[in-house]
């Protein structure tokens, strides 16, 4: 009788792990999806593609950055969790208005573990927490082997957490230049 409540316990104690593989990624997917139909859209500057990215043909890495706006009052210290507030400014791409260790409510806040500066020093951009942009097709060999000047992205933004949304080489879409 002992081997069959082993052979019943390891059955369940499988079906849970099955299960449990599952329901991350599945929430995962859930969670992008609401954030990029329900957030805040914000026009990001992406510093750089990260050229080894290329030859994969499902995304692209890249830097987005958001400067600091005139006046921002910030620690030092980078380390730890940072609320940070974006906002549109009057060229239409987002800056940051508020720094925060303590919670911020409202629209526009991103959550970052650990802030990291665009040239490491204070007082330049922000890199954002989110580096891939995912897409069908291929990259045309202009976007693969051209230059990758005037690159920006649109971010979503819900609850704390950002979503790159479209990414954009000039005026044109990444997905439109093939």
């Amino acid at each position: 009788m002992s081997k069959l409540i082993k052979k019943r316990y390891a059955w369940i104690l499988f079906a849970v792990a099955v299960i449990a593989q599952f329901v991350f990624p599945i929430r995962l997917i859930l969670q992008t999806r609401n954030i990029l139909a329900n957030g805040m859209e914000f026009r990001v500057h992406a510093r750089d593609i990260h050229r080894a990215s290329l030859s994969h043909d499902h995304y692209v890495r890249i830097t987005l950055e958001v400067n600091i706006a005139e006046g921002v009052r910030h620690e030092t210290r980078a380390q730890g969790l940072h609320y940070i507030r974006l906002q549109p400014n009057a060229q239409g791409f987002a800056e940051v208005v508020e720094i925060s260790r303590q919670p911020l409510t409202g629209d526009g806040v991103i959550r970052i573990q650990n802030l990291r500066w665009g040239w490491q020093q204070q007082n330049t951009p922000i890199i954002l927490p989110i580096d891939r942009y995912y897409f069908q097709g291929n990259f045309t060999p202009a976007i693969r082997f051209g230059t990758m000047e005037n690159v920006s992205a649109t971010i979503r933004v819900l609850n704390g957490r950002a979503v790159i949304s479209q990414l954009y080489v000039g005026s044109m879409r990444i997905e439109d230049s093939r």
